[in-house]
């Protein structure tokens, strides 16, 4: 007589929290499915998932996540008036909610691009504040700068770039100091005298960006980068440039002194012919392979995290600011002067001469080829982002398995679900040092 062995092999406990999203339903089920998943440490997909990350790291996705959370701690509420009845409202800066909260009826998705392999959310609120949120600053300015150079590569144009500054001090103030160079720059570009510019330089059309960084010996350093698009055939020789840069320099010292500013010969003005090899690498953190071209250094100036020996950029002020009280101050005066502040500006006409879209859009757009690696559900979404797990949840997708990107986020939802919570009645009594926790 034969046995017949009914047993079946034992399914390992991590694979059913692989195959789908599962949600415990107490926190006892919480702290139970983290244990078995302890215990099959053994589990290759197991092995950096279960060891909790903190979000600051080196490399930049990391960081722009954990600047992002600096300054949503930092940054006031505002007042504004209602446009009906004319009260004063108290709103939250519109950082809080950015890459925080989803859009209504919509689960949060991942997307990997189908050429770099780089991953991105979508259906998340967005604050699209270039000055003060490093994750809308790095994906806004970005797109920017490709569309710059997909619009002028290969076309008939030549470009080149003026850099407009002036000189400051400890004691000048940023918006003072951006009221005076955005007035003088407004009047260098009115009169006969720039329409004979354009026409004898064969300037179509220009791309200006505003960029704000500190120095520690002279104060805030705001100064204005404006690429050049000029009907050439060939690029401007030396000895053009020295030309322009000379007719532009007379002008702007001028136009200074008119407004209460001033500048000298040497650096009030610069004229830099585009030369890409004059610009590879100004990012230490980005990618060997991208080239710091005149369309970067014009558009990706508020995202810029290494300045000069003896300056900041902003968001190295808000890095500092987490331990430095002084640095916190100093970010407040430049997210209060920067506020409703344009970045780039296209001048009138440039963009249907480059065949662009006439209204400029900052959302981010799916390539033909992207992938969709996974749709989160919203409890699990919030999950990730209260354990601090965004920036390390986008390179699991994109480095990683789909099985892995599902075990990591129900992971991030036990861990959350397995906090021991104050009682709510408890948060009600206002002497709590938690209390309005979950108001």
């Amino acid at each position: 007589m034969t046995l017949i062995n009914h047993t079946t092999p034992t399914i390992p406990y991590t694979h059913q929290h692989t195959n789908k999203f599962y949600t415990p339903p107490n926190q006892q089920a919480a702290i139970n499915a983290l244990t078995r998943l302890e215990n099959e440490r053994s589990e290759p997909i197991l092995g950096s998932l279960l060891v909790p990350r903190p979000e600051f790291k080196s490399d930049w996705k990391s960081r722009k996540f954990h600047l992002q959370n600096l300054a949503k701690e930092l940054l006031p509420k505002r007042q504004i008036v209602h446009k009906e009845t004319g009260d004063l409202i108290t709103k939250n800066h519109a950082i809080k909610s950015c890459c925080h909260y989803g859009i209504p009826d919509r689960d949060v998705e991942i997307w990997k691009g189908a050429g770099d392999g780089s991953t991105h959310y979508r259906n998340v609120q967005t604050c699209k504040d270039v000055w003060v949120c490093a994750v809308c600053s790095s994906r806004i300015t970005e797109r920017r700068a490709r569309e710059i150079e997909d619009a002028l590569s290969g076309s008939e144009f030549q470009t080149c770039m003026v850099t407009y500054t002036m000189r400051h001090s400890l004691a000048d103030s940023l918006p003072d100091t951006i009221c005076v160079l955005q007035k003088a720059i407004r009047e260098f570009k009115s009169g006969r005298w720039y329409q004979d510019l354009k026409e004898q330089w064969g300037i179509v059309g220009t791309i200006k960006s505003l960029e704000v960084p500190r120095s520690f010996k002279n104060g805030w350093h705001p100064h204005i980068h404006e690429l050049l698009v000029l009907r050439l055939k060939t690029v401007l020789s030396d000895q053009q440039t020295a030309h322009l840069e000379k007719l532009m320099t007379e002008r702007w010292l001028k136009m200074l002194k008119k407004h209460g500013g001033s500048a000298n010969m040497e650096n009030g003005l610069n004229v830099t012919a585009n030369a890409k090899d004059q610009y590879i690498a100004k990012f230490k953190k980005e990618p060997a392979k991208k080239f710091w071209t005149l369309a970067r250094e014009v558009s990706k100036g508020a995202a810029k995290r290494v300045s000069k020996a003896g300056s900041l950029t902003p968001f190295q002020i808000l890095e500092l600011s987490e331990h430095d009280d002084q640095m916190k101050a100093l970010f407040l005066e430049y997210a209060k002067a920067m506020k409703g502040k344009n970045q780039l500006v296209w001048s009138s006409g440039l963009r249907a001469l480059l065949q662009l879209e006439t209204d400029e859009s900052d959302d981010d757009e799916i390539g033909k080829d992207d992938e969709l690696v996974t749709a989160i559900p919203y409890d699990h979404w919030l999950a990730v982002v209260h354990q601090k797990q965004r920036a390390q949840l986008l390179k699991i997708a994109k480095e990683g398995t789909i099985k892995e990107v599902r075990l990591f986020i129900n992971i991030c939802l036990y861990r959350e679900n397995a906090k021991i919570r104050t009682a709510p009645h408890v948060l009600m009594h206002r002497n709590h040092p938690e209390h309005g926790r979950y108001s």
